[in-house]
């Protein structure tokens, strides 16, 4: 552990001090140094996401249990964001704007889009926009969904529609099915940085993880 008192860690009993002591800044090519980078991460996110949630779904007390779907969901819309700034390289969320993208909107799309389980319901934008401003707004802005919106695990899908016809009235989220499309999303993201053609994308990795390690 660093004895340093400006350092910090990024991932559990790792510092940033030794982030910045790994051999890939000059090249992408996989290597062992790449390797502890990767895991690293995958470290951080568990410690700071899926651990989290894993401890609400197998909590055992029911009274609280039934009420943490919106914690879940709630953290599950953070990791959405964390995903879509690794995948660019941003160092936040919102992309360049244009009149007819909202930045923030195109973050989840893009999630939703390498999700098979979650793709063919956000099919379009504006679908994406229902839930991004009910849901991930609602929670983390007013701590409730906004509308008709809720998350409920009565239902037997991921997501639903109040109106088909009319999806701006909301939709209802089943927290648990939703949390392991998401899952699925980060799991593939992990296979895919650990690919040695991945230089690209491990570029974009580094680019985010230099910024969190105080690195310019």
């Amino acid at each position: 552990m660093s004895t340093d008192p400006g350092d910090f860690e990024i991932a559990p009993n790792f510092e940033a001090s030794k982030w910045k002591t790994l051999a890939i800044q000059k090249s992408t090519n996989w290597s062992n140094d790449w390797k502890t980078a990767v895991n690293v991460f995958e470290k951080r996110i568990n410690a700071r996401f899926l651990n989290q949630i894993d401890a609400l779904i197998i909590n055992q007390n029911k009274d609280a249990a039934r009420f943490s779907g919106f914690a879940i969901v709630a953290l599950d819309c953070l990791l959405i964001e964390t995903l879509d700034q690794f995948y660019n390289g941003n160092h936040t969320t919102r992309r360049k704007a244009t009149k007819t993208d909202d930045p923030d909107v195109g973050a989840f799309h893009a999630v939703f889009q390498r999700s098979s389980k979650l793709r063919s319901f956000f099919d379009t934008v504006a679908k994406t926009k229902v839930f991004y401003q009910h849901i991930r707004c609602g929670l983390l802005h007013q701590a409730q969904t906004k509308r008709k919106s809720k998350i409920n695990r009565r239902i037997t899908t991921i997501t639903e529609w109040i109106d088909t016809k009319n999806p701006t009235e909301g939709l209802i989220v089943h927290p648990r099915l939703f949390h392991a499309a998401v899952s699925d999303v980060f799991c593939n993201y992990m296979t895919l940085l650990r690919e040695e053609y991945s230089g690209n994308l491990r570029s974009k990795f580094r680019r985010k993880m230099n910024r969190i390690a105080g690195m310019k």
